[in-house]
């Protein structure tokens, strides 16, 4: 099996990219004008010429023969009377748009097994070579590295720890959002790798401190971070400089391998004419994650594939784990995952840094299934290992503690059990705090307390503790019902039964203060005779006809 020719193949098959092929351009050209000066232009001199008066002016065109009218037309703009273009003095190379870029690892050797620096037809031998020498921002794949893999190594987080995804704001006061501008409530970190979730990331970075996550980064082997980087967006892939997909790919490799990073090599060693070694590239080595703290990313990033960002790029003849990414206005967008057998990332992009229509942002992952589901085509099936110290727990989605018969399983939007994977010494021990059984007096809203009627009791399980503006929003228990305020309309008084009207006795029942149905409080002698509290007599008061008890009742009901 020739893995490099596979990755070449695909690269530039144009079935997997979801649009047609732009254009742009490398160009150079020497002026020499009537006075002898020499003056140079290029591709770069042509753009800022164009968007001094169109802002959104690019260099990627339709086709290789627009591309060359553009040319054209810029070089006729710039030549003078008498101006010349001396022997060499003009060159143009077209590129393909959008480009990409491929590195395949073996996870347990480091060696490089295929890189592709582009697409398109090579026109040089030491052309750019975008998988080796060009940096570009990581996006989304940095959650794993620079936040959870840090928070579940040293933090004492687990996969089942919830931060709430909430309206967020950086500790600068930058407003954060996550990329479809909706908010989940109380997300686990497994759920917040499976579906992307920029605010659980940066709320976990904080919690670690971005430093830590920095030294994490650094001991994954990136060689192009600056001290500048040491901020809460390092966790999203806002960096200074970029990275390269080799040292990206080398980074996920560390995860396959148990936790275990090796430095890509290219060759394993050099023989002279007499097989005598010169060099031995021996493998350099050294662990950064725990065995169970890859394992756990590992099947956390399962779900990336099986359900979440990443389906598009799961094959189906073998266990796949990865992790999507996409920067601003989909100006980078990449794929990084692997298998048992071999790790790959995949980058496409424009090189001039242009925003990509959302359509682009599937090239990745196709390209990434594709080209590993070739390559896996034919091995034995088999999956990830499971190291020892890795037990179970069954745990509540909502507060990542120990889930709750007839609570958490009782979440009006469903269950909410879900069985988690833990390192031995980091599963759960309390209860679920976040879902509460309560019943609710519909006429008055509040805790329902013993006298409520029936009719008027709604029991429910509700959330406590989460935000507004989230999912969680409908199912919050309100903070008055959290403070325990019960019902304040009914009471042992309107429990008490209406005293029949006695024939014979006018408006017996009207002049003898009870309680009604609705709760109106009066009080009655022993003999159920309404006492006059004002001056404690039963006479009938002047003016008081059968037309007034009658005005005064109405009033009352």
């Amino acid at each position: 099996m020739n893995i490099q020719k596979i990755c070449d193949e695909e690269v530039n098959n144009l079935e997997n990219y979801a649009t047609e092929p732009l254009y742009s351009f490398s160009y150079r050209l020497t002026i020499e004008h009537t006075d002898g000066s020499i003056e140079n232009f290029s591709d770069q001199t042509m753009l800022s010429h164009y968007r001094a008066s169109n802002a959104d002016y690019s260099l990627n065109f339709s086709s290789v023969e627009e591309a060359q009218a553009a040319i054209d037309a810029y070089k006729a703009e710039i030549l003078g009377p008498g101006d010349s273009i001396p022997e060499g003095g003009e060159s143009t190379v077209f590129t393909m748009q959008p480009q990409a870029s491929v590195t395949i690892l073996d996870q347990y050797t480091g060696d490089v097994k295929a890189i592709v620096g582009g697409r398109g037809e090579k026109s040089g031998s030491r052309t750019l070579n975008r998988a080796t020498s060009t940096t570009r921002q990581p996006g989304s794949t940095f959650k794993v590295l620079a936040a959870f893999a840090p928070a579940l190594d040293t933090a004492g987080m687990t996969l089942a720890t919830v931060q709430d995804d909430c309206p967020f704001s950086y500790s600068n006061g930058t407003s954060l959002r996550n990329y479809d501008n909706s908010y989940h409530g109380f997300t686990t970190i497994r759920y917040a790798i499976t579906e992307s979730i920029n605010v659980v990331t940066v709320k976990t970075m904080a919690d670690i401190s971005p430093q830590v996550g920095f030294d994490y980064l650094e001991n994954f082997g990136f060689t192009t971070l600056s001290q500048d980087d040491i901020v809460e967006s390092l966790s999203l892939g806002g960096i200074t400089n970029g990275v390269t997909n080799l040292e990206l790919t080398a980074a996920y490799a560390t995860i396959a391998d148990k936790g275990t990073y090796t430095k890509p090599r290219f060759y394993t060693k050099i023989l002279d004419h007499n097989k005598n070694v010169l060099i031995d590239n021996t493998p350099e080595t050294h662990t950064v994650l725990k065995e169970t703290t890859a394992f756990l990313l590992t099947d956390a990033m399962k779900d990336v594939l099986t359900k979440g960002t990443g389906s598009a790029a799961k094959f189906s003849n073998m266990p796949t784990a990865g992790k999507t990414g996409t920067t601003t206005k989909n100006r980078d967008v990449l794929f990084s995952g692997f298998t048992p057998y071999y790790t790959c990332s995949v980058w496409c992009g424009f090189d001039d840094n242009s925003p990509q229509d959302n359509a682009l942002t599937s090239n990745p992952k196709k390209l990434w299934k594709n080209i590993m589901g070739r390559i896996h085509d034919g091995l034995p099936q088999k999956d990830f290992d499971k190291p020892e110290g890795i037990v179970t727990a069954k745990v509540c989605r909502k507060s990542g503690k120990l889930a709750v018969e007839g609570l958490c399983d009782a979440d009006p939007r469903g269950s909410m059990f879900e069985m988690e994977f833990f390192a031995a010494g980091t599963e759960p021990t309390e209860y679920c705090d976040h879902h509460v059984s309560a019943t609710i007096c519909t006429k008055s809203g509040m805790l329902a307390n013993e006298y409520c009627p029936k009719k008027l009791r709604q029991t429910g399980v509700y959330i406590v503790g989460g935000s507004s503006n989230t999912e969680d929003e409908p199912y919050l228990l309100s903070g008055d019902l959290q403070e325990e305020k019960y019902c304040t309309i009914h009471s042992i008084k309107t429990r008490l039964p209406k005293i029949p009207q006695i024939p014979g006795l006018k408006n017996m029942e009207e002049d003898n203060e009870t309680t009604d149905e609705e709760g109106q409080e009066h009080e009655t002698d022993d003999n159920g005779n309404r006492e006059d509290n004002e001056n404690g007599t039963d006479e009938e008061r002047p003016g008081e006809g059968a037309e007034g008890n009658s005005e005064e009742n109405h009033g009352a009901d």
